[in-house]
């Protein structure tokens, strides 16, 4: 390729967005669970519905197949490379912008959240003793220069770290089962209260706060391969729900219903009890922690990127001015020191769960359940031609 041709095709695609295969876009998908705070998860489940968080798992698990794959369907079939393209062409521009804005208000404080309960979890469990203002800063410059590349790059981070971090976590969950002590806590209680499962089944979709870019992702999947998006989508959300099940029924049955509802970090408690100082490292936690923290930032760059799309989206960014991106990096980072100075941990995860979740769970299900209505309505074989036609 010639040297000018090389570099047309760098700033191609320095400047635009860059197609992805469908394994990359599964990456992104999953990605959702590494950093949607599932160090302080279980302990809600238990805390809300007792031995029935399983039944709340698994409806909430049912709720992201039905968001998840509602937005990978209207994704796939409306024209557009961006989500808030599409949501233009859906709904007009008044409307488009409207969820698009509360969704993005939605995203930052979920970042806001989770990322102040991350530097927590950080400074108390994995390195305690530092200060947490001072990681932050570390961890905001690596997402600074992270943002400085092609949003490809991040994806391409997801597809190594993702899949370690998944058989990380097998491993782990493997090694963990040996310590179980209460091999019957997942047995459904009797009488369920079914009012308690359905707050803990909504507390849980949290995880699902930042759906929006989903339809982005669907937009940058290779031409070649729309007609497997739909079961992408669905098999990564099973693959999601199945690690849940997974770290919960680990976390149940080795501290009980009561411990993980009292315990502070219930998953990061049972993988500080994994060692295998039998072989060649000790503590498969630093492992985790490391790829852990990696993923985590390359979530954060994602989200943060797709944020400054609908800045420049909504505002139209003139030359000369402000990058969108670094905006959406100062809000992200001013929100996220604002949350770790002014609530704690306890006061933080209540109101990720009780708060921010319960408002999500009805905005995605209303907008998306419209949104794929109003597809099908488009769609919908018109009959018109036809009678014309058997007229003549």
């Amino acid at each position: 390729m010639p040297h000018h041709a090389y570099r047309a095709h760098r700033v191609k695609l320095r400047s635009g967005l860059e197609p992805m295969g469908t394994f990359e876009y599964a990456t992104v998908l999953i990605a959702s669970y590494v950093a949607g705070g599932v160090y302080v998860w279980p302990r809600s489940l238990c805390l809300i519905a007792g031995s029935n968080g399983i039944l709340a798992l698994v409806l909430t698990g049912l709720w992201g197949l039905f968001i998840l794959g509602g937005v990978a369907y209207w994704a796939s079939v409306t024209p557009g490379k961006t989500a808030y393209q599409k949501l233009e062409r859906t709904s007009g521009r008044f409307w488009g912008v409207l969820i698009a804005g509360i969704a993005g208000i939605l995203t930052m404080t979920y970042i806001a959240a989770i990322g102040a309960l991350y530097i927590t979890v950080l400074t108390t469990v994995v390195i305690p003793g530092h200060r947490a203002w001072a990681l932050g800063v570390i961890l905001m410059g690596y997402i600074f220069w992270l943002g400085t590349r092609p949003p490809i790059s991040v994806i391409r981070l997801f597809t190594l770290t993702i899949p370690g971090l998944t058989l990380l976590t097998l491993i782990t969950v493997g090694l963990g089962f040996e310590n179980v002590q209460f091999p019957n806590a997942l047995r459904p209680h009797v009488p369920i209260q079914w009012g308690n499962v359905y707050d803990a089944t909504v507390s849980g979709t949290y995880f699902w706060v930042p759906i929006l870019p989903l339809a982005t992702a669907v937009g940058l999947v290779r031409d070649r391969f729309p007609a497997k998006v739909m079961p992408t989508t669905l098999w990564t959300v099973v693959i999601q729900i199945f690690l849940l099940v997974l770290l919960y029924s680990l976390a149940v049955m080795t501290l009980g219903p009561e411990g993980v509802a009292h315990a502070t970090w219930p998953i990061v408690f049972v993988f500080e009890n994994i060692d295998l100082s039998n072989f060649f490292i000790t503590e498969i936690g630093l492992g985790v922690a490391i790829i852990w923290t990696v993923s985590f930032i390359g979530f954060i760059a994602w989200h943060v990127w797709h944020q400054s799309l609908l800045i420049e989206h909504v505002w139209k960014k003139r030359p000369g001015g402000l990058n969108p991106w670094v905006i959406a990096l100062v809000i992200a980072a001013a929100a996220i020191l604002v949350m770790r100075l002014s609530l704690n941990p306890e006061t933080l995860e209540a109101f990720l769960l009780n708060t921010l979740a319960p408002i999500n769970f009805w905005f995605s299900t209303i907008w998306v359940s419209i949104a794929v209505i109003l597809t099908l309505w488009k769609r919908r074989p018109s009959h018109h031609g036809t009678a014309s036609d058997s007229d003549v």
